[in-house]
């Protein structure tokens, strides 16, 4: 994107990073996640470290070349049916300058974990004489699991008030 592109995005927005946002999040009423004490949109940008497989809700694991495969053969519309799929996604933190290091290097010390879940419907279309097709996304993460497959390691990805969870306890 161009600097005028994500300055505009950005426009009306609260930038919080990782690490800002950590120390902002009190638990909600529920205890089921968290809640932003911010009255606007926020937005948090980070970058992709690791990409997890996907996996289906009843706990079995494809590996990405399954998962082409099954997408191909669907013709890469709508949503078998069955368990429905997700992925993980480890974030971290852009970087902030310590002021106790003589160097002042940027150190990327937050991470997140973003859970991205298939869509339950997917509908396209497409205007008259146009090449453009646009899908519109229901349920799920609302086509951010279908895209996440473009955000390769590295890439920068920009969260826009994301419903925060409570950290996932392995037994």
């Amino acid at each position: 994107m161009s600097h005028e592109d994500v300055s505009e995005f950005l426009r009306g927005r609260y930038y919080l990073s990782p690490s800002t946002l950590y120390s902002i999040a009190r638990p909600s009423k529920n205890r089921q996640g968290y809640d932003i004490p911010v009255e606007a949109e926020w937005v948090t940008i980070a970058v992709v470290a690791e990409r997890g497989d996907i996996k289906l809700q009843n706990g079995s694991i494809r590996t990405t070349e399954e998962e082409k495969a099954a997408t191909a053969t669907q013709g890469g519309t709508g949503r078998p049916a069955g368990p429905r799929k997700y992925t993980t996604i480890r974030l971290v933190d852009l970087g902030s300058v310590s002021s106790n290091e003589k160097a002042k290097s940027p150190r990327g010390d937050a991470y997140l974990n973003m859970m991205l879940f298939e869509a339950e419907s997917v509908s396209t279309s497409r205007e008259s004489k146009s090449r453009i097709v646009e899908r519109s996304y229901k349920g799920g993460s609302g086509g951010a699991f279908e895209q996440s497959s473009r955000f390769p390691e590295g890439s920068v990805v920009a969260i826009c008030s994301p419903r925060v969870l409570r950290p996932y306890q392995v037994c």
